[in-house]
Formats: structure tokens, C-alpha cells, sequence
């Protein structure tokens, strides 16, 4: 997912070009946007999947919203992520609707459609910018920027025109 976002980053970046665009995702996700242009800041949110740690995150939450957003979008359609984006404290908040009808009303200020899941994964998130005017540009291309120092390290253990694959 985290990855299939990448498309839909760069286009609230090209809309809104001097904004502060941040990313919030779960630890293991934000390696994958640490080094991707667009974005001012990652935040990497530790997590635990099932349990609903807010005790433990309040320091967290508290920091994003010492931040005090304009905007904020949730791309995950579910309820974590809802309520993550309220307790964020931005202004505007667009979300697709959650599991919880009450939720997405309390929620999020702006709603997108659900859309239904035979389309790919960037065509939906897009679907959810299209409410801040935002088109789809598809085909979606998802572009990796790995960091320049493990890049020459990789260069030293890797043979050039080798094909490595990974699974993580």
C-alpha cells in the first residue's frame, strides 16, 4: 500500500507545490518514503497490529498536532486510521468512508466515495484526492528512492546487471 501511495504523494505535491507535505506511516513502512522528494517529512509511527495503543502514542500524537495541519488525507479505509486523523488536528480532513458510518462523520470534514476494490490500489487513492481537484496520473508510475549511502554499499556487494529479488 505504502508503496502504491507514492503516485498519489507526488500529485498533492505538484497541486499544493510550497506545501509542507508530510507522510504518516507505520515503522516499517517509512523506509520505503524516507528519501522521496516530494515529501518535507516522514513520520514513522510505531505500531502494533490489533491493539489500539493510544496511552503509548499520546507523546506521538501530541507532536503532529503541535504541527497544526491545514489539511490531512487517510488513504487506509479503516477505522485506526479515522481516528488517527482527527486526533492529528488538522482543519480539513478527507477520508473514504470507514467501516463505521459514525466514525466517518466525526472524522473526517470531506468524504470520498468508497470505491470498489477491482480497481488497483493507485487508481482507488486518487479517487479519494478527487475531492481537492486532484486527476489521476495513470498509469500510476511508483518510484523508489533508496538512500545514496547504502546505494554505493549495495554497489560493493551486488554485481552490476545482477537481478536480486526480495520479498520483506
Amino acid at each position: 500500500d505504502t508503496v502504491m501511495l507514492i503516485p498519489a504523494l507526488e500529485a498533492i505535491r505538484e497541486k499544493f507545490p510550497d506545501c509542507e507535505l508530510h507522510a504518516l506511516v507505520s515503522s516499517a513502512a517509512a523506509p520505503l518514503l524516507q528519501h522521496l522528494p516530494c515529501l518535507n517529512q516522514v513520520w514513522s509511527m510505531p505500531r502494533v497490529r490489533g491493539r489500539a495503543q493510544i496511552k503509548q502514542n499520546w507523546p506521538f500524537i501530541r507532536a503532529l498536532r503541535a504541527e497544526k495541519f491545514d489539511r490531512s488525507v487517510e488513504f487506509g479505509r479503516n477505522d485506526r486510521g479515522a481516528i488517527l486523523s482527527l486526533l492529528g488536528g488538522a482543519r480539513e480532513r478527507l477520508g473514504s468512508e470507514c467501516s463505521s458510518q459514525f466514525l466517518s462523520r466525526v472524522c473526517f470534514t470531506q468524504r470520498a466515495k468508497l470505491q470498489p476494490f477491482d480497481k488497483h490500489e493507485a487508481a482507488r487513492f486518487f479517487d479519494t484526492l478527487s475531492a481537492w481537484d486532484i486527476a489521476p496520473r495513470l498509469p500510476a508510475e511508483c518510484k523508489i528512492y533508496t538512500d545514496p549511502d547504502m546505494d554505493k554499499l549495495a554497489g560493493q556487494w551486488v554485481p552490476a546487471n545482477a537481478i536480486v529479488c526480495h520479498m520483506g
